[in-house]
């Protein structure tokens, strides 16, 4: 058989089971939550594994022959599996209430396996069958699924995720036509019917297979029975619906993944923007509370806040929208319905990440305002992935502070007070800022959220009157000392006062000891702002969160924990029953039992390190709509070069795993170290640089961490062993496993931990690995 159809199938496969794999998830974020996407995608991911086992335990006589079936079955099988997906209907929060709804899970789980196990079928035989090129094998697995992770913007933002699935059907049906030996009258009949259908349901995909949410998430259900969608839309990072505000006719409602989040669209005459100050508005506010100079709008969306600032005198104010989409859609579509404020001199529009574009923009602002700024994308990686931000963070902070000018604000709106002004406190108190306590004025909604300011400077008698005044009935949670706090007292540092009281107060180490709820500042090498628990953490013994995250809080404490704590013991019964305990029956040298460990080890250690990475690289390149596919392209072409030249890079370390395991582990505890600093020295360059130091520091460890795989299944077929089903199997389960871990390392300790776990392992993988080979 040719190897160019060979090494096109392994990397046509792989490419196609990274896109299914990031497609499924952006499809249950929209149909469900970002964190369920990540359940049900990662139980999904065993299926790989599982073809490990079934080809273990089967038999391999002319298992070169099942190829063109496995292909044909797997192309077929994503129209039939989406479909049912779509369909089925999970309530995640009553799974036991009726006990239907358990049925459906699994119903969904066991459906998902199907082109996961059939994909990874396809690639077992492969490197069974051709064990002796694994080399360059694993590298055109590796390079299809680095292009994978690229592909995926251009194709979801065209096609949307229903059409990008059958255009996968029909590249993988294009491979059958190559790989089958059936008669040729047959072959290209049954190419063309199959052909013909799947442009049929490309050219309906929006209508055969409807995304839609199965719980409710605010009121996009009712929008979206009722007709009254009148635009939609995938972005590389959000599902965009655009409907008329019924109980407002000069408003529009933004839906972002199908009702996760919203945002609106303000119906502004050209010539009256400007002419009517906008007051007395929580997105108003911090523009009346300094001089008419320059802002900055992170997270600008449908452009009100923008609006806002023009009514308000502002000359030059700098809107930062991570969302492309979104950015075309108020510069292009609604432009004439919001009055064309994305068009105005001094207005300016970036399609970027808030924290990375203030450092190169390098100037100050007399505002900079966040309101209910929250990431949205954790789904570009995939399902290896939960929300984190770099926007809420100490050294966040301290960066706001440095670039807002005398006197400026920087205001924030979101649920989270508490944390807030615990992280942002601290930055202060780390900057050596005297009296931090009298640069903050909080007020919290009533079972709604906090209105947080921050001043470069004291907060005045002017500033407190305003403030006041807007607060109305809200709660003022914090006021600066000699300024009446709550209930009428001017010592703001009373035992008996609230929360932000006692985080400004001498005892604001215990008391953040003693909350149950996470309140600690939050740093950018763990920047998970929006987890009030560490997983394995059950019940809060106390709660002293107000307003809208008090019931929010409980809720994450339950998916998280759902979600994580379930993943990883399905993950280890998995690797029990299905590799371990059917392995030592099958394998009676201790030497194979341990080179199954070992592959064990190297699936582990490689998602670790591929997952920190792509957090803390995201933070270098900003904008998420390309930066995560850059960073996981960056990191397995890495690898695919390492495995290519698998055999010399192996023979540098003088044929010894031990010596290239130390390597990569001395790189992975250096970059604990010192990856942070040395990424803000270089935060200000152009993109270009950026991109290139990416890859430079990625490729460092990648290089190597490509020539573990490759090395040890030569070592396997070399010694006769036919062993490579139960490798792939324990390698993919592993992935899983240490998807999980990695998330539970970085959320209860630091990214730091976990690249020094992964290092462990890596050199745990080559003491493990026979000396002489």
């Amino acid at each position: 058989m040719e190897r160019w159809k060979i090494s096109g199938l392994v990397f046509t496969t792989a490419l196609s089971v990274i896109l299914i794999e990031i497609l499924f998830t952006r499809i249950f974020a929209a149909m469900y939550f970002s964190s369920f996407a990540f359940l049900i995608i990662s139980l999904a991911l065993f299926g790989t594994g599982i073809s490990g086992f079934y080809f273990s335990m089967g038999k391999k006589k002319k298992y070169s022959d099942n190829l063109p079936g496995y292909i044909f079955l797997f192309a077929l099988s994503l129209p039939v599996v989406i479909k049912t997906v779509l369909t089925i209907k999970i309530d995640f929060l009553n799974l036991f209430d009726p006990i239907t709804n358990i049925f459906y899970l699994l119903v969904n789980f066991f459906i998902l396996l199907i082109p996961f196990f059939l994909g990874g079928s396809i690639l077992v035989r492969i490197f069974s069958l051709y064990s002796s090129e694994i080399g360059s094998l694993y590298f055109f697995d590796l390079s299809g699924a680095a292009l994978g992770s690229l592909l995926v913007l251009p194709l979801i933002t065209y096609s949307g995720p229903s059409g990008s699935f059958i255009l996968v059907s029909a590249f993988m049906l294009l491979f059958w036509l190559f790989f089958t030996k059936k008669k040729s009258i047959i072959k290209y009949s049954v190419f063309s019917i199959l052909i013909i259908l799947f442009a049929f349901m490309f050219r309906y995909s929006e209508d055969l297979f409807p995304v839609v949410p199965k719980i409710e998430k605010r009121d996009y259900k009712s929008d979206l029975e009722k007709g009254r969608i009148e635009h939609s839309e995938w972005s590389p990072i959000n599902k965009i619906d655009i409907a008329p505000f019924i109980f407002n006719p000069r408003k529009k409602v933004i839906w972002l993944n199908c009702g996760t989040q919203q945002s609106w669209l303000v119906r502004t005459k050209k010539e009256d923007v400007g002419k009517e100050k906008i007051e007395w508005t929580h997105t108003s506010i911090p523009f009346q509370l300094t001089e008419k100079g320059s802002a900055l709008i992170i997270g600008s969306a449908g452009g009100y806040e923008v609006l806002c600032a023009i009514s308000n005198g502002f000359k030059r104010i700098v809107a930062v929208e991570m969302d492309p989409k979104l950015c075309s859609l108020v510069e292009g579509k609604y432009s004439d319905f919001i009055g064309g404020i994305f068009k105005r001199r001094g207005v300016y529009l970036l399609n970027d990440e808030g924290r990375s574009i203030l450092k190169r923009l390098n100037k100050t602002f007399n505002v900079i305002q966040m309101v209910n700024s929250h990431p949205r994308d954790t789904l570009l990686s995939g399902g290896l992935s939960i929300s984190e931000t770099y926007i809420y963070t100490v050294e966040a902070f301290k960066d706001y502070w440095k670039y807002l000018k005398e006197d400026g604000f920087l205001s924030i709106v979101h649920i989270y007070g508490e944390r807030m002004f615990s992280t942002a406190f601290q930055a202060l108190k780390e900057m050596g800022i005297d009296n931090p306590e009298q640069k903050f004025f909080v007020i919290q909604a009533p079972k709604g959220f906090n209105y947080f300011f921050m001043k470069k400077g004291n907060i005045n008698n002017k500033d407190h009157s305003i403030l006041s005044k807007f607060a109305g009935n809200r709660e003022v949670v914090f006021a600066p000392a000699g300024h009446p706090a709550p209930g009428g007292h001017h010592d703001p540092f009373l035992k008996n006062e609230s929360a932000y009281y006692k985080l400004a107060g001498k005892v604001s180490e215990q008391f953040v000891n003693s909350s149950s709820v996470n309140i600690t500042p939050v740093y950018d090498n763990s920047p998970y702002f929006n987890q009030p628990n560490r997983i394995g953490q059950f019940h809060f013994k106390n709660n002293i969160i107000k307003g809208m995250a008090r019931t929010k809080v409980d809720g994450v404490l339950k998916y998280t924990n759902a979600v994580y704590l379930s993943l990883l013991v399905i993950s280890i019964i998995f690797s029990v029953f299905l590799i371990y305990i059917p392995m030592r029956k099958k394998i009676q040298q201790r030497s194979e039992y341990k080179m199954i460990l070992f592959f064990s080890m190297i699936g582990a250690g490689f998602i670790m390190t591929e997952i920190i990475l792509i957090k803390i690289f995201q933070l270098l390149l900003g904008n998420p709509s390309y930066s995560i596919s850059v960073i996981i392209f960056a990191i397995l072409i890495s690898a695919g070069i390492g495995s290519f030249f698998s055999e010399k890079i192996y023979m540098i370390f003088k044929g010894k795993m031990l010596y290239v395991s130390f390597f990569v582990a001395v790189i992975l505890i250096i970059y604990s170290l010192f990856l942070f600093p040395a990424i803000y020295q270089v935060l200000q360059f152009p993109l270009i640089p950026r991109a290139l130091i990416t890859i430079l520091f990625l490729s460092i460890p990648g290089i190597p961490m490509g020539v573990f795989f490759p090395i040890a299944i030569r070592s396997i077929v070399d010694k006769g062993n036919n062993s490579i089903g139960w490798a792939w199997g324990a390698n993919a389960f592993a992935t899983v496993m240490g998807s999980v871990i990695i998330i539970i390392i970085s959320i209860n300790l630091n990214f730091s931990a976990g690249l020094i776990t992964a290092a462990m392992i890596y050199l745990s993988a080559g003491i493990l690995f026979p000396r002489s080979q």
